[in-house]
């Protein structure tokens, strides 16, 4: 089933960082033409290390390159705070498929 919108907030740095490229993929492949992708994950750069152990975060221009082809509506790397007070640096994207 492909679908207009695919959101995937703050779960992809939970995932075996040898999964991440396949659903990423996954996500590109199910949506619509004209549909869109948001994505929410935790980055770790040499200016802002990741204060989590997370299993994966993305690293700087990362999801930027796997969205290549698609119109980028928002797309920042901006530093952030989670629920626990941690700051750390987060990518954030809304991205639509090519109609």
């Amino acid at each position: 089933m492909d679908y207009g919108l695919i959101v995937c907030t703050v779960t992809l740095m939970f995932l075996d960082p040898t999964r991440v490229d396949a659903v990423i993929a996954d996500m590109q492949d199910h949506t619509l033409p004209g549909g869109y992708n948001t994505i929410v994950c935790a980055m770790n750069t040499d200016e802002h290390p990741c204060p989590v152990r997370f299993p994966f975060t993305l690293g700087a221009g990362q999801l930027r390159e796997a969205y290549e082809g698609w119109e980028l509506i928002k797309y920042n790397e901006d530093l952030g705070t989670m629920h626990n007070g941690a700051q750390l640096q987060f990518a954030t994207m809304l991205a639509r498929k090519p109609g």
